[in-house]
């Protein structure tokens, strides 16, 4: 069995699943949500650490109960955006004439992009997301012959206050076992790739509490990230009329449900309908950072809370954001959801964490791959 960690910027997921390479059955899991205000990040990190060691223990508990062992091969702990940050380093080589291309060459290449790296006390964590060889991506260039040959890297630092608290939770319920840390936009590009793979072009809009990143992929690599500040509390508080976020969010489920009344439906639409234009002006700036010196993919992927998710993917199809977008026609959104992922399923029959989801998507593959 698996343990997995999620940790965003003002949520924790933390579940348990058995894995086998390809598809992932949660079997118990925990997800907790701070109360939407503002805080300092130690603040932060402090509570988002409690509220991590309580989930563990209660999914531990609840495996307990089923009769089921509770002990875990691997554990992983997954740190998202705001708290993690992502660049992409490509380095390549131009060879004397085609010649064959060795895992060792690859290995240099991978090693020169660790090079970038400046702040060393930051750095978290690193990945090769694409090699090419002649100009083309490839998964297996080891025997094959180029004249050329490139690594995409991702590298990602993090903010030491909450890989400190993250360790420290993950520890004092799990003394003897090691934690394996992955930034959360790694854990998403592979999650996404694998969930679809017929998309190698693409805006990927992850909407966290505090923030939403932004990731632009071409060809399959991710181009650069973008951490744009409206998130979950900014735009629940926006839209909260004279209310509060939470109420917000809870109309808005009920709106997604097809369960609130006339009155309320009438007055959160008029509400969210109200900051629109001052949504499209933050991710319109945001937008023209990332279109520069190309504009965006026109497929959207988009990860969001669900109670979010239905409002969100209309208004980034409907708003025009057209003057970025290679085509110059809109967004095309398509949701994810955890259900969406397509290899992790929860034994209960349950709604599967859309955090976990991906988290046990990476796992799945790193852990198990050959």
């Amino acid at each position: 069995m698996v343990a997995a960690a999620s940790i965003g910027s003002g949520s924790v997921s933390f579940g348990i699943a058995q894995c086998d390479g390809q598809r992932s059955v949660l079997l118990a899991s925990e997800h907790r949500v701070l109360p939407l205000e503002d805080r300092a990040p130690e603040q932060a990190a402090a509570a988002l650490k409690q509220q991590l060691i309580e989930a563990a223990k209660k999914t531990i508990t609840a495996i307990s109960t089923s009769g089921r062992p509770s002990a875990v091969d691997a554990l992983y702990c997954i740190i998202r955006s705001p708290w993690t940050r992502t660049q992409t380093c490509r380095t390549a080589t131009v060879l004397d004439a085609e010649m064959r291309i060795t895992d060792g060459l690859i290995s240099d290449l991978a090693k020169q992009s660790l090079s970038n790296v400046k702040d060393r006390e930051r750095f978290f964590d690193a990945a090769v997301a694409q090699i090419s060889l002649n100009g083309y991506p490839t998964t297996k260039p080891e025997g094959k012959h180029a004249h050329q040959a490139a690594v995409t890297a991702l590298i990602s630092s993090c903010e030491p206050v909450m890989r400190a608290a993250a360790l420290d939770a993950l520890g004092s319920v799990f003394p003897s076992q090691q934690v394996i840390m992955r930034s959360g936009t790694r854990a998403l590009l592979e999650a996404l790739q694998e969930a679809r793979p017929g998309i190698v072009d693409c805006l990927i809009l992850d909407v966290t509490e505090e923030g939403t990143a932004a990731v632009v992929v071409r060809n399959g690599a991710p181009e650069n990230e973008l951490l744009i500040p409206e998130g979950v509390r900014s735009i629940l508080t926006k839209a909260s009329s004279g209310g509060t976020p939470e109420e917000t969010r809870q109309a808005l489920r009920m709106i997604a449900r097809d369960e609130c009344s006339e009155a309320t439906c009438t007055a959160v639409q008029a509400a969210c309908a109200a900051i629109e234009p001052e949504l499209a002006h933050v991710f319109g700036e945001h937008f023209a950072k990332l279109s520069t010196p190309q504009r965006l993919p026109t497929t959207t992927l988009l990860v969001a809370h669900p109670d979010l998710s239905p409002w969100l993917s209309r208004f980034f199809s409907r708003i025009d954001f057209t003057q970025f977008t290679l085509s110059a026609q809109p967004f095309e959104v398509v949701p994810i959801t955890g259900e969406g992922l397509g290899k992790v399923t929860s034994a209960s029959d349950g709604d599967v964490d859309i955090d976990l989801s991906i988290a046990l998507t990476l796992i799945n593959k790193e852990a198990f791959s050959v």
